[in-house]
């Protein structure tokens, strides 16, 4: 090995030796310079009336049948009248979640229970009597590295993108079992 490769291999080393921290305080920087609080917000309208959509909501035992990020869901025992559930993600992961507001058939708050984030779903009469539905996710991330992330890529555009597909597919395709009442 000459002198000239010896001095380049030297250089490699030196740069990947600082250029890990630079970046990894680059990263921090910006991070920090990110908002802590952070909102996704995904906006859909449904054909349906918002007692039709607040009624499949509330329907938890039929949420794995037309939501297709679920495989399953079990009810937990209610917790100073908050209700709670268990849903079971398709890759397996489980998250536990209580109904911490509800206000027929406008307003319904949902959060992980000792989570830092909430899901609010907001209804309200659309043209041709439909029903507007604004789902709104607001989380608080508080590592400046996660903050980049989340600022880059988004917390969970597509997960808010793909629950309104799902449930403008149920509605559009279960109108008539939808006239009776849901569960709780």
């Amino acid at each position: 090995m000459n002198r000239r490769q010896r001095r380049y291999r030297a250089f490699l080393k030196k740069a990947l030796l600082l250029g890990l921290p630079v970046l990894s305080a680059v990263v921090w920087l910006s991070g920090s310079l990110l908002p802590i609080d952070h909102v996704e917000e995904a906006t859909s309208l449904l054909p349906a009336t918002p007692e039709t959509v607040w009624r499949v909501l509330l329907d938890l035992d039929a949420m794995p049948e037309w939501r297709q990020d679920l495989t399953g869901l079990e009810r937990l025992p209610d917790v100073d009248g908050a209700v709670r559930w268990r849903e079971i993600q398709a890759r397996g992961r489980r998250v536990d979640l209580e109904r911490v507001e509800a206000i027929s058939p406008e307003r319904l708050v949902i959060r992980p229970v000792g989570g830092t984030w909430r899901r609010i779903y907001r209804l309200s009469r659309g043209g041709h009597g439909g029903t507007t539905l604004a789902i709104t996710e607001e989380r608080r991330v508080e590592n400046p590295f996660l903050r980049v992330y989340v600022g880059v890529f988004g917390a969970d555009r597509g997960g808010l993108e793909s629950l309104t597909r799902d449930l403008g597919r149920r509605i559009a395709g279960r109108r008539e079992l939808l006239a009776g009442g849901a569960s709780r």
